[in-house]
């Protein structure tokens, strides 16, 4: 009786461990696809990943993986979206940009109707990922002149 006790006992643990490590075997794949697909949608231009989180660490160390022509892309982009959001509300227009390859920082003059919609435009920009300051901000007949600095990262 104590024997069929003991290898009942056993065999219950067996097949305790056996489900126990099917189950977390699952989950950890399911991690794994879920990490493809997030690093996927961060860099579409990637065509095999094969360890994201190797990949992503080495995208970070380098500092996001973007060229000097990439990170110009991204940061004029982000800024013309957030610059489209805002400017609904009322006439707002790029009148000058630079860009400052080395810095990876993009400067615009601009011309906004207020104060208040220079900001919302400043918090359209950190909002979408971008670190954004406004340099100077001058009053004038044709409203706002003012200055943003805008950079990768927020």
């Amino acid at each position: 009786m104590i024997a069929a006790s003991c290898l009942l006992a056993l065999s219950g643990q067996v097949v305790l461990q056996a489900s126990s490590g099917w189950y977390f075997n699952h989950k950890a794949n399911q991690l794994v696809i879920s990490a493809e697909h997030q690093y996927r949608e961060w860099f579409p231009e990637a065509k095999k990943v094969s360890d994201p989180r190797k990949r992503l660490e080495g995208k970070l160390a380098s500092g996001g993986g973007h060229s000097d022509k990439d990170a110009f892309t991204f940061i004029f982009s982000k800024t013309v979206e957030s610059l489209k959001t805002v400017s609904a509300g009322g006439a707002m227009s790029i009148e000058q940009l630079r860009y400052e390859g080395k810095r990876s920082e993009l400067e615009l003059e601009l011309k906004a109707s207020s104060i208040e919609q220079l900001d919302k435009f400043k918090q359209a920009l950190t909002k979408a990922g971008l670190q954004a300051d406004i340099s100077s901000a001058n009053e004038s007949d044709a409203g706002i002149l003012g200055r943003v600095k805008i950079k990768a990262g927020s």
